[in-house]
C-alpha cells in the first residue's frame, strides 16, 4: 500500500501536466446541471461531467482479451461558502443494482456504484482529473474548500465498511500533498470522508469546519 502511494506521489505532478490530454483521450465533457434539492438552503447547485475510458486488452489464460471501456459520471456539488463535494463513479447496467440490493438484503457482501471496481488501473488518471477540476474551481473561486469520500471495495452493511478505506488513504496522500500550501487536510477515518480546507478561510472563520463536516456527513 505504501509503495502504491509513493508511486502516485512521484507521478502526480506529471499526471497533472497531462490532465488536458487525459480529458481529451477520455472524451471529457459537461453533461448537465445537478437537480436542486431541499437541504435548508445550503445546496447552491452543481454540474455533472462524464468521461469514457478506452478499450483495453489483457492476457487471460495466455490469450489476449479485449474489454470495453466504462463511462464515468463526475458530480461536483456546490454549497454555501464556496464548498464543493466531488464524486466519481462508473455508469453500470441496471441489473447490477438489483443484484447488489438482493445480496445486501440477504446479509451478504455487496457493492454499490462507488465501491464497484472496474479493474482498469486508472487511479493516477482519476487523481489527475480531480486535481485539474479543483484547480479550475480555485482559479475562479480562490476561497473554495473541497470534500470527497473514499468508498470501500466491498460492503457488508456494517460501520466498519467505511473505516479508513484504501481509496481515501490514496486520495488523501496525493491531494493533501499537492494542495498543502493552500489547504489543510481533515480526514474522518470512521467514514472515510475528507475535506481540503482553505487555510486562509479557516484562519478568519475557524467555525466553518463544523459547517463543512455537517454537509459532508449529510451524504452518509
Amino acid at each position: 500500500m505504501r509503495d502504491v502511494i509513493r508511486r502516485i506521489l512521484r507521478e502526480i505532478s506529471f499526471s497533472k501536466e497531462g490532465s488536458k490530454k487525459i480529458k481529451s483521450d477520455y472524451n471529457w465533457r459537461y453533461a448537465q446541471n445537478l437537480p436542486t434539492k431541499d437541504d435548508n438552503g445550503n445546496f447552491i447547485g452543481g454540474k455533472i461531467f462524464t468521461f469514457i475510458t478506452p478499450e483495453r486488452t489483457e492476457m487471460v489464460d495466455g490469450k489476449p482479451k479485449t474489454y470495453s471501456g466504462f463511462k464515468y459520471i463526475v458530480e461536483i456539488e456546490e454549497y454555501k461558502y464556496d464548498f464543493f463535494i466531488i464524486s466519481f463513479y462508473p455508469k453500470l447496467q441496471p441489473g447490477f443494482h438489483s443484484k447488489q440490493s438482493k445480496l445486501a438484503s440477504m446479509g451478504l457482501e455487496y457493492r454499490d456504484k462507488y465501491s464497484y471496481r472496474t479493474n482498469e488501473k486508472i487511479t493516477l488518471k482519476i487523481l489527475s482529473i480531480m486535481i485539474s477540476e479543483i484547480e479550475r474551481i480555485l482559479s475562479e473561486r480562490p476561497n473554495s474548500s473541497f470534500a470527497y469520500f473514499g468508498a470501500p471495495d466491498k460492503k457488508t452493511g456494517t460501520d466498519e465498511d467505511m473505516e479508513n478505506t484504501k481509496r481515501v488513504r490514496v486520495y488523501n496522500n496525493a491531494l493533501g500533498e499537492h494542495f498543502k500550501s493552500t489547504h489543510e487536510l481533515l480526514s474522518e477515518e470512521k467514514f472515510s470522508g475528507s475535506i481540503l480546507i482553505n487555510r486562509e478561510v479557516k484562519k478568519v472563520h475557524p467555525e466553518i469546519i463544523d459547517y463543512y463536516l455537517d454537509i459532508l456527513m449529510s451524504h452518509l
